[in-house]
C-alpha cells in the first residue's frame, strides 16, 4: 500500500500493512489532509523519527481492531485531528497512507454523512473556534500570524472584539485581513504594547516566544490544539515565573462549526485543492492552504 513517509525528506512509497497493537484501530483512509503540520515537517520545523508515516487530519473507516477493544468498532467512521500534545504524523504513525493504525483513544466518532464532503475536514480543523469566542468577547486581543486561517478566525471574531494582527514577515493576506477591519502590521510596527489576550496562529518560533511579551498581567495566552508543543515549549518556560495564563483550546461541535464558518470560508475555496492520490497531494501542499486527499473509493 502507499503512504506518504518522513525519511529526510517527505516521500510516496510503499509502506507495509503494521501490526494492530493494544488499544488501536485499523481503518481505510477516507479522507486525508495536508495542513501546516506536514508542511512544517517537510521544512525540519518539527523534528520526527525517521519512517515516520504522516498525516494528522483525517477520516478513517473501520475495518479492523486491537484485540482489547469492542469489534463492534468495525464499520464505523472516526475522525483523527491534530491535539497539541498528540499529533498524528509526528508522535505517532499519522493518516496519509491507504490503511492507517491508530491510537482509539484520540479518535472521534463522525458520521457516514459528512464524507461526502471532504472540505469536512477543514471545519473540523478550526471548530476550536467556539472555544475561542468564549475568552475573547469585549477583550483587546492581539492576534499573531497572518495568512487564511487567521482571516478565518479574525472574521468570526472581529464583532466580538478590539482584534489586532501582526504578521512576522510581509504576507499576501495581510491586505485581505485589513478589509476585515481590523488593525493588521508587521510586528516591529505593533501599535500598542500589551492586551487582554494574545492568540497565537503561527509556527513562527519568534513569534511565539514574544506572545507573554504582550499580554497584560493576569492575562491570557491562547493556542490552537494544532500548534506542536514542540513548537511551544520555549513560550511555556517564559510563562513559569509570569501571571499570565495558558489556555489550550479544545475543537467544538462540527454542525456549530459549519454554521459559524461556512462563509468565510467559502471565500477561501480556492486556497483548498482535493485530489486523489499521494503524488498530486504532496505536488500541491507549498501551493494551497489545505490539500485533501480523497479514497478513490469515494469516487465511484
Amino acid at each position: 500500500m502507499k503512504g506518504v513517509l518522513w525519511d529526510g525528506s517527505v516521500k510516496v512509497v510503499d509502506v507495509l500493512r503494521p501490526y494492530i497493537r493494544q488499544g488501536y484501530i485499523l481503518g481505510k483512509t477516507v479522507l486525508a489532509g495536508i495542513t501546516h503540520i506536514e508542511r512544517a515537517v517537510s521544512l525540519g520545523m518539527i523534528p520526527i523519527e525517521v519512517g515516520r508515516i504522516l498525516g494528522s487530519l483525517g477520516i478513517v473507516r473501520v475495518i479492523d481492531v486491537g484485540r482489547d477493544l469492542d469489534s463492534n468498532l468495525i464499520g464505523k467512521y472516526f475522525l483523527l485531528l491534530p491535539r497539541y500534545d498528540s499529533i498524528g504524523g509526528v508522535d505517532f504513525d499519522g493518516i496519509l497512507t491507504e490503511y492507517a493504525v491508530l491510537p482509539h483513544n484520540v479518535l472521534i466518532p463522525i458520521s457516514e454523512y459528512y464524507i461526502q464532503n471532504p472540505e469536512v475536514l477543514v471545519y473540523a480543523e478550526l471548530s476550536y473556534i467556539q472555544d475561542l469566542i468564549r475568552y475573547v468577547k469585549g477583550k483587546e486581543v492581539l492576534i499573531l500570524g497572518c495568512g487564511p486561517t487567521s482571516y478565518v478566525i479574525t472574521k468570526s471574531i472581529s464583532k466580538l472584539c478590539n482584534a489586532y494582527i501582526v504578521c512576522y514577515h510581509s504576507h499576501k493576506f495581510l491586505q485581505k485581513i485589513a478589509e476585515v477591519g481590523v488593525y493588521v502590521a508587521n510586528y516591529d510596527n505593533i501599535s500598542k504594547e500589551y492586551y487582554d489576550v494574545v492568540l497565537v496562529l503561527t509556527l513562527s518560533s519568534y513569534l511565539i516566544s514574544r506572545a507573554s511579551k504582550h499580554v497584560k498581567d493576569r492575562g491570557l495566552i491562547l493556542i490552537p490544539p494544532t500548534i506542536p508543543k514542540q513548537l511551544t515549549n520555549l513560550l511555556c518556560l517564559n510563562l513559569i515565573t509570569s501571571n499570565v495564563r495558558l489556555k489550550i483550546l479544545n475543537y467544538g461541535d462540527l454542525n456549530t462549526s459549519v454554521n459559524i464558518l461556512k462563509n468565510d470560508l467559502g471565500n477561501l475555496k480556492n486556497l483548498i485543492s482535493i485530489v486523489d492520490d499521494y503524488d498530486k497531494a504532496l505536488n500541491s501542499m507549498f501551493h494551497f492552504w489545505r490539500v485533501i486527499v480523497v479514497s478513490k473509493l469515494l469516487k465511484t
